[in-house]
C-alpha cells in the first residue's frame, strides 16, 4: 500500500487536472482524474477516517479543494469545479 498524497500534491493534480479540462469537472470526475493521475491504489483509497463513516483520500481531497480555492481561484460553478 502506498501512502496517501499530502494536501500540496492533491492541490498540485487538482490544477493540472482543471487546466487540462477547462470546461470543469464533478467531484466524482475530478476524484477519479486525481486517483489516475498520481496512481493511488485501491488499498489507499479504502483507508477510513477513525470515525470510519468517510475515505481519508475523500477527506483529504475536501481539503485540497478548499486550499485550492483559496490559493489557485478553484471555483464550483453548478456541478462543476473549475478554475476560470
Amino acid at each position: 500500500m502506498m501512502s496517501m498524497p499530502n494536501g500540496a500534491k492533491l492541490v498540485e493534480a487538482i490544477e493540472k487536472i482543471l487546466a487540462e479540462n477547462p470546461k470543469g469537472l464533478t467531484t466524482g470526475d475530478l476524484d477519479n482524474e486525481v486517483v489516475n493521475l498520481l496512481n493511488i491504489d485501491s488499498d489507499t483509497l479504502q483507508e477510513k477516517l477513525r470515525d470510519g463513516k468517510r475515505s481519508k483520500f475523500k477527506y483529504r481531497m475536501a481539503w485540497a479543494r478548499v486550499s485550492a480555492k483559496k490559493s489557485r481561484g478553484l471555483v464550483k460553478r453548478g456541478n462543476l469545479w473549475l478554475i476560470p
